[in-house]
């Protein structure tokens, strides 16, 4: 019964983890096109809470056309940041971060410039 349980719970988690990725790749492309592009550099890496999957997170710093300096949190990466390698505190990592104009609330940061290492 236990095990049926957490074969379940995994199984959820796994689809939930398709549809969030599946519907970040759908908005993501036209941000790429239409959104107004910062560059930024990584101030911190978020390890993922999901043991089943190795990923993790980009928090990037960046300036809007405003001078204001903001934070912009990457959808999870598969894999391992192959980037951190050498620290990215004292060798800046540059990661370019796509911004609706007219929602600011609504960005995409591109972590296909970053080198991961397979899960």
């Amino acid at each position: 019964m236990l095990l049926y349980l957490s074969l379940l719970l995994l199984l959820i988690g796994i689809v939930v983890i398709v549809v969030i990725v599946t519907k970040h790749r759908q908005t993501a492309n036209p941000l790429l096109a239409t959104g107004q592009k910062l560059v930024g550099t990584v101030i911190d890496v978020k390890t993922s809470r999901n043991t089943t999957i190795n990923a993790y997170k980009v928090v990037v710093s960046a300036s809007n056309s405003l001078g204001q300096v903001k934070s912009y949190e990457s959808h999870a990466v598969e894999g391992t940041p192959s980037f951190m390698t050498s620290s990215f505190l004292t060798n800046p990592v540059s990661v370019d971060v796509y911004v609706n104009p007219s929602n600011p609330a609504d960005y995409y940061v591109d972590t296909r410039q970053l080198k991961s290492t397979p899960k």
